[in-house]
């Protein structure tokens, strides 16, 4: 029995499997936001609605905010979850916190190309409707 207030020790493969986590969600993230990012960008310049360079370079530093932003987010959510949920049994607490990290990120991707990537309004080249989203984009998903 291990004396009252002295830490538990850890094991290597407990420590391994942490860092493989945290960087496994690190790198989920970046993609994510990689992704983000050419989303926003091709469906402005599909409709050619906010694809001067000014704005580009604009939407650029927002999205450079959001690379060095959410990857430490993702971790912190991901161990958050993950040590909130260690009474499930098994591995189900891993795969509930990487199912919240990926929800999350979803979530991110689908608010930032319905409100950065379609410029509701904006004058663009009549290729796109009004609210400036592109005709490839699923109509089942906000815009």
């Amino acid at each position: 029995m291990e004396p009252v207030g002295q830490p538990v020790p850890s094991t290597k493969k407990t420590t391994a499997v942490g860092c493989a986590s945290a960087a496994a969600v690190f790198v989920a993230a970046l993609i994510a936001v990689a992704v983000d990012y050419v989303l926003v960008v091709k469906a402005r310049t599909f409709c050619d609605a906010g694809a001067e360079p000014q704005h580009l370079f604009a939407l650029t530093v927002e999205m450079a905010a959001r690379l060095l932003l959410a990857p430490p987010i993702c971790v912190g959510i991901f161990f958050l979850v993950k040590r909130l949920g260690r009474a499930l049994p098994g591995s189900k607490s891993m795969l509930l916190a990487a199912g919240v990290v990926v929800a999350c990120l979803i979530v991110l991707i689908i608010f930032d190309f319905a409100t950065i990537g379609t410029l509701d309004g904006y004058p663009g080249d009549g290729s796109c409707p009004s609210d400036n989203t592109p005709p490839w984009w699923p109509s089942w998903l906000p815009s």
